[in-house]
């Protein structure tokens, strides 16, 4: 019996924190709408793993917007969370995008 793959769903708390805080400097110093806020701390909590990778998408979307998406480089394979979820593929799904 094969156990269920699991999924890539966003950067692990702090390394997310951590990449937030530079998006927003980047949008501050530049005059960009705010990235969306980070599920960390009470968020990360309180939300579900489909939540969170919402949120995650968000980000990368707003990454994209803004030409900034050689920035997701910085985010490896290690530092991401990752759930049994019933999404297929073993890739990350932005790296599609």
């Amino acid at each position: 019996m094969t156990s269920p793959q699991k999924t890539p769903i966003c950067p692990q708390a702090s390394v997310w924190s951590d990449f937030y805080l530079g998006l927003k400097e980047i949008a501050e110093r530049n005059s960009l709408p705010m990235p969306p806020v980070p599920l960390v701390l009470a968020g990360w909590a309180y939300s579900t793993d489909n939540e969170k990778m919402a949120r995650w998408k968000q980000t990368i979307e707003w990454l994209f917007a803004h030409q900034l998406s050689y920035l997701l480089e910085k985010i490896s394979d290690s530092d991401m969370y990752s759930a049994d979820l019933s999404i297929s593929g073993s890739q990350r799904w932005w790296d599609d995008e």
